[in-house]
């Protein structure tokens, strides 16, 4: 029997493949490196193309800009957490 992956991937399953995490799917969406299929609301689950990730996964500028873009997100992520002033504390024990 042969295996083989389904036809389309949740978030997870596509990170996991390219090598990225989860959170890192939105910022390569937003940039345009993967599509989810279909419609729906942005809350819900996100469907990918078991194809498209593998062309991405396969295609090297591709990659190299998808490392770029989610290297870049997570430095102003870090940024901003570090610009943050911290949150009160709490008078009651």
């Amino acid at each position: 029997m042969v295996r083989r992956l389904p036809a389309r991937l949740i978030a997870e399953d596509a990170a996991t493949l390219l090598g990225f995490k989860s959170h890192d799917i939105p910022a390569l969406v937003r940039a345009g490196i993967l599509k989810p299929l279909g419609g729906g609301p942005k809350n819900c689950v996100k469907y990918f193309s078991t194809r498209q990730v593998e062309l991405v996964a396969g295609d090297d500028r591709l990659l190299e800009k998808a490392s770029k873009i989610v290297l870049r997100c997570r430095n102003a992520k870090a940024a901003m957490a570090a610009h943050q002033e911290p949150a009160p504390l709490s008078a009651t024990h």
